[in-house]
């Protein structure tokens, strides 16, 4: 049983001393005079070889023709004929001339693959000066090369380009290989996995973070930064709608006032309007009336003005990235637009920017797509653009390597065999299926109608909704009128309760406050009558955007008087008594 142990023990040190000894061996083959004692080493061998083979053949001949190699020298005596030996030396010439030849074109052969094996060392050692300097560029580059075939494929060459990889953070070594799906992936923990893509995700250039942000989506583990860029690229191509962290306009001075006399971080009411305000994804509450708006169907939604339509819109499109359910385009659609002229010609152009601000941003959503789908978003973006796809691809920010190269080739192999003569209704209809990105299962029209709507307009949007409908589009419709009633034939209305419009005010006194309630905002010690929070929530009578509007006149008043609110300043604010 000892003698059992100790054997792997031997059999580790021999085996690590070979490795020594080969790694050596490849290091100083081609220092004289290791390179000199190959060569002729080797040109002995094969002269070696090639006398063996003539004697060998021409044994084979005196045994199969024995009368023709024999001849008689004296009565009773044999031995062997001029033209035997005439023919030995011959054979034995032609064999040795052959073997030389042939070990000459050996030799070339190996001048040649030495030449490629010193090539590709040469470009390991830059690509090891290039990996600290600049690592995005070094991934790109291994990715290549463990692609290659050839001199690649030698030991001596996978020897220097494994020991300048080892020489990279283990981060970076994990996450090529989880993305590139390397052996080696195998025996990363699913810790040590996140870690590595995250480091990717923060330390390397758009391509690799697109891929270390999806490959963390696969763990469940969507990068919110990532996310946030992708909900731009979405709905940012409406200036008026800006997600930025810092406020979009300045603020009046009893305004900061207010902020500065209640101890606040910053306006915690924000702007009435969704699309200026900097907080909207934490700010975001969900009315009971948002959840028939995650079904899956064609829909209408009716709300009073200032009823939060454009918050559901921009919530939507969020989730709607976050779990791939569907790819958003959002639409703000003009009233005065939606009631003249077509909304199938309003919309394609949308579509289309949309489609090349994401493929810009994530390149995967072209390149990963079926050929199909590919075929389908390059011919919606030739009609509908108003310049070449590659101009308005490489101005929004499509990355000039890796991925991006792929785009573009994508789309020059595609433009000479489409068509530009004008699609009919129905050819759009199924050009609109057939554009999705990878990723998601289809696209939603998520339209965000600004202004007051009427009959008209809501049958505008119903017409269409039933036609995108047949084509598998999932179309969600926001109009705002200040009688919802009178279009509920087209829709839901959907309306804010007083617990919704609490739970929305709470969590935004949090957000910047920390306060649960506006009591903290009043003087309390000559308050009378119903809370401050009620009155507010009142008064704003089912309007989110009225709340808003109502909390900073609050904060005002604060300001311009200097004090905490009084139960005259409301009757002030609100226009009356309680």
């Amino acid at each position: 049983m000892a003698g059992k142990k100790s054997s792997p023990g031997w059999l580790h040190w021999v085996q690590r001393g070979f490795r020594q000894v080969q790694r050596w061996w490849w290091r100083h083959a081609d220092d004289w005079p290791l390179s000199a004692l190959r060569r002729y080493c080797k040109a002995l061998f094969v002269l070696l070889l090639w006398l063996l083979t003539a004697l060998c053949l021409f044994r084979l001949i005196q045994c199969l023709l024995p009368d023709t190699l024999l001849a008689s020298l004296t009565e009773g005596v044999t031995g062997v004929s001029k033209e035997a030996i005439a023919l030995l030396g011959s054979l034995l010439t032609a064999l040795i001339g052959f073997g030389l030849q042939q070990w000459k074109g050996q030799e070339e052969e190996e001048r040649r693959r030495e030449e490629e094996v010193q090539q590709a060392l040469s470009e390991i050692r830059e690509f090891a000066t290039l990996l600290p300097k600049d690592p995005s560029e070094g991934a790109r580059r291994y990715r290549e090369y463990l692609r290659r075939s050839g001199v690649w494929q030698k030991a001596q060459v996978r020897y220097a380009l494994s020991e300048a990889w080892e020489k990279t953070p283990a981060e970076f070594r994990r996450f090529v290989a989880i993305v590139e799906h390397l052996p080696e992936a195998r025996n990363i923990g699913r810790e040590e996995a996140i870690q590595a893509l995250r480091w990717a995700y923060e330390s390397l250039d758009e391509e690799w973070q697109t891929e270390a942000a999806e490959a963390l989506r696969g763990f469940g583990l969507p990068v919110l930064g990532w996310e946030r860029r992708e909900w731009q690229a979405i709905v940012g191509i409406w200036p008026e709608v800006r997600l930025e962290a810092s406020p979009p306009t300045p603020m009046d001075r009893e305004l900061i006032w207010g902020i500065r006399i209640l101890g606040l971080k910053g306006n915690p009411l924000g702007s009435e309007k969704a699309e200026s305000q900097p907080l909207l994804a934490k700010t975001i509450v969900a009315p009971s009336w948002w959840e028939k708006a995650y079904h899956l169907r064609n829909e209408i939604f009716i709300t009073l003005p200032g009823g939060g339509r454009t918050t559901l819109a921009l919530y939507l499109a969020r989730e709607a990235l976050r779990q791939r359910t569907g790819f958003p385009i959002y639409w703000r659609v003009d009233t005065k637009e939606s009631a003249s002229g077509s909304l199938l010609d309003q919309l394609m152009p949308v579509v289309a920017v949309i489609l090349v601000r994401y493929i810009a941003l994530r390149p995967q959503g072209l390149t990963n797509a079926p050929p199909l789908q590919r075929k389908s978003i390059v011919r919606l973006l030739f009609h509908y653009l108003s310049e070449d796809p590659l101009t308005s691809l490489r101005r929004a920010g499509l990355p000039s390597v890796g991925e991006g190269l792929t785009v573009e080739k994508i789309v020059q192999s595609y433009a000479p065999t489409l068509s530009y003569e004008r699609l009919s209704d129905w050819e759009i209809y199924d050009l609109l299926r057939q554009s999705v990105p990878a990723g998601f299962p289809c696209l939603w029209i998520l339209a965000d109608v600004q202004g007051e709507s009427d009959e008209k307009i809501a049958q505008n949007f119903y017409g269409l909704i039933q036609t995108l409908q047949r084509f598998g589009v999932i179309v969600r419709v926001f109009l705002g009128s200040p009688s919802p009633m009178d279009l509920e034939a087209f829709g839901e209305v959907s309306l804010w309760t007083a617990d919704d419009l609490r739970q929305m005010l709470r969590q935004r006194l949090q957000i910047l406050s920390g306060d649960e309630t506006l009591d903290a905002w009043c003087d309390l010690r000559e308050w009378h009558g119903p809370p401050a929070e009620e009155r507010l929530i009142r008064a704003a009578n089912s309007s989110p955007a009225r709340l808003v509007r109502l909390g900073n006149e609050v904060l005002r008043c604060i300001g311009r008087t200097g004090r905490r609110l009084s139960p005259e300043d409301m009757d002030e604010i609100l226009g009356g008594s309680p």
